[in-house]
């Protein structure tokens, strides 16, 4: 048999197979949605023709940007409707642009495809600010679209990050209905509010080396969501127990917010006033987002003497180990420190030397050596949106500085290092936009803590 024609015997037979499983595929997208498969299928533009529509093949993906929170007021419309109330937060430490990209996708037999058509025709961004408890809210109308079937969609929202010269993307799932019609399952947001949903815990932000003491300015609490349900913190109450009687104090700064299903948020607050050693607690308020499903999870804690309290000392199970294990400065950027010892003086200077041309910025991370592995020293969040430039000769006199103490709040005598992250610029698309990265890059230098510091004594 000759070679041309097999292989038109097998290509048949390959479409043939292919023909019967298309038409074996099930083409639900929920119970109120039509039947109906794609009209048209272009294999080579992944583009199709459906209920008189054009839709593109998904080019997103399904992992949506983890620092942002985008999140509809109401994710079930009919029809008739067209206009999209949608909330977001930052949950980063740099500022991000959005609003010049916005489009729908719908869900066609398990895969999404893009709307034809921008939603958003904002010529200068948005600035949404980092990580502050604030939420913005902006309103899409998708009637440029024309009138949606029933289905299950998703807005698809655009993130810049100017520092990194990165791109994210953030989406929010909602449902179009026939008038009348039930709400699709897995929209449910009016589900009862449970305390077992939230675990809350207030500590110290040394609690991996001492408990809360009369002397901390700063006290951490984490909410953990261990339920599918988007919660919204909507306030935070500090008391002291004063004989059988809770008391009011006055605080700032407790940073609130939407909690997401199955994710734990890290807060922070700061007493007016020094606490004195005694009983506390922390009482929250939280609602199911969008309802009046509402619960009070509270903590209660002990402030103790800092006099009293015992000597600050590491927990490991308390500790996340480093990413770069015991690595050091295997790639073309060298920290050297003038001083790698610290005493009463705890300020680290240090200067940076490159084989190539790189960026930074004056943030750093702090680890210590425990039982011959080095763990992620918990630090206070201190961020900076400050780019250095440094290229191969460059002079290595401009001297920087950090304080490891102010950072961590306490450091236990032991070894430590300092941890910078470096970006390798291609150095002919330096002034450009945007700048073009090669590769992310870490160096580290070693000191040694003598005895026990401590930022406030």
């Amino acid at each position: 048999m000759p070679k041309r024609y097999l292989a038109s015997v097998l290509h048949a037979l390959v479409m043939i197979l292919l023909l019967g499983v298309s038409c074996a595929a099930s083409p639900a997208i929920l119970p109120n949605a039509p039947a109906q498969q794609p009209e048209v299928f272009d294999s080579q533009s992944d583009t199709i023709s459906w209920n008189g529509l054009n839709l593109v093949r998904d080019t997103f993906g399904n992992n949506s940007c983890s620092i942002v929170d985008i999140v509809m007021q109401e994710n079930v419309l009919t029809e008739k409707d067209h206009l999209l109330t949608v909330s977001i937060t930052n949950r980063g430490s740099d500022e991000l642009l959005y609003g010049t990209y916005e489009c729908t996708q719908i869900n066609l037999d398990g895969l999404w495809y893009t709307m034809s058509g921008q939603l958003s025709h904002r010529e200068s961004p948005l600035k949404l600010p980092p990580v502050n408890g604030k939420t913005a809210e902006f309103t899409t109308d998708f009637s440029v679209l024309g009138n949606l079937p029933v289905g299950r969609y998703r807005l698809v929202e655009k993130f810049f990050n100017e520092r990194l010269q990165r791109e994210y993307c953030a989406f929010a799932y909602y449902w179009i209905i026939e008038p009348g019609a039930e709400r699709p399952p897995e929209s449910e947001t009016t589900e009862p509010a449970h305390m077992d949903d939230i675990i809350f815990v207030v500590e110290s932000i040394s609690a991996a080396r001492r408990e809360i003491t009369d002397q901390d300015e700063r006290i951490s609490f984490y909410i953990e969501n261990i339920s599918g349900k988007l919660y919204h913190a909507t306030g935070c109450m500090l008391e002291i127990k004063q004989g059988d009687q809770w008391t009011a104090l006055a605080f700032r700064h407790a940073n609130l917010g939407l909690v997401l299903g199955w994710t734990t948020t890290r807060n922070d607050f700061f007493p007016n006033e020094p606490l004195v050693a005694g009983n506390y607690r922390v009482k929250l308020f939280m609602e199911i987002f969008g309802t009046n499903n509402t619960l009070e999870p509270f903590y209660e804690f002990t402030v103790l003497s800092h006099k009293d309290a015992p000597m600050p000392k590491w927990e490991k199970l308390r500790l996340t180990p480093s990413a770069l294990g015991n690595t050091g400065n295997d790639t073309g950027v060298t920290i050297t420190l003038k001083n790698s010892v610290l005493n009463e003086k705890t300020q680290l200077e240090y200067t940076v030397t490159a084989e190539g041309y790189y960026m930074f910025g004056v943030a750093c991370s702090i680890e210590v050596f425990l039982d011959g592995t080095w763990y992620k020293v918990p630090t206070y969040g201190i961020f900076t949106t400050q780019a250095i430039f440094i290229g191969p000769g460059a002079d290595a006199s401009e001297a920087f500085f950090v304080d490891p103490v102010f950072m961590a709040g306490i450091l236990p005598e032991g070894k430590y290092r300092l941890v910078k992250e470096f970006y390798l610029v291609d150095i002919e698309s330096r002034g450009s936009t945007p700048t073009v990265f090669l590769a992310r890059e870490y160096a580290t230098a070693e000191f040694t803590v003598v005895e026990t510091l401590e930022l406030y004594k």
